[in-house]
């Protein structure tokens, strides 16, 4: 046989041979897992921060409604009458972002709704929140929405948490939640 007889029957042997392949596939699963990796990492950091960000949301509209359901209207109070101040129907919205700006209707800022959408934005004390706060009757429903920068863009760049609260005036009278008699 002649050398290149002998190279060409190596080089025809080679090209049909996985040999030498293996590793090819070797590096792409370790990508992949490498990928993978990096994924969960970045999901679980992300969802780490929402989870914080939304405790801190949700502490803000509890603290809010009960700061603005104590805010009863003392005239009221004294005169036999339980009353929040300000009307049924007041609403104000309050933005943080730096500085401290929001609007209210009805009878303005010094309200029950006013006192409870402010202390809820300062108590979250994070960048773009947004605390609305309506009143109906004796009651303020606060609502906190904020939008949270995260670490790890694997969901995008943000994220929102909203968190809801309810509370009602309740001070000096069982009037609108009866105490139930002994038997």
């Amino acid at each position: 046989m002649s050398l290149k007889a002998v190279v060409q029957k190596l080089v025809r042997r080679q090209a049909s041979s996985p040999r030498g392949e293996g590793g090819q596939v070797l590096i792409l699963y370790a990508l992949i897992l490498g990928l993978v990796g990096v994924a969960i990492v970045g999901m679980v950091a992300d969802m780490a921060v929402l989870e914080f960000r939304n405790s801190s949301a949700d502490s803000a509209a509890y603290l809010g409604a009960q700061a603005g359901a104590g805010d009863i209207n003392q005239a009221d109070f004294y005169a036999g009458a339980l009353a929040l101040a300000g009307q049924s129907g007041d609403s104000c919205t309050v933005y943080s972002g730096g500085s401290e700006s929001g609007t209210c209707t009805g009878s303005g800022g010094d309200t029950a709704a006013g006192l409870c959408a402010g202390v809820a934005v300062e108590d979250d004390a994070g960048p773009n929140v947004m605390a609305t706060c309506t009143q109906t009757g004796i009651s303020l429903t606060l609502s906190v929405k904020q939008t949270v920068p995260l670490p790890i863009a694997v969901f995008g760049v943000t994220g929102s948490v909203r968190s809801t609260r309810t509370a009602g005036a309740t001070f000096g009278t069982n009037k609108y939640f009866p105490i139930p008699q002994s038997q």
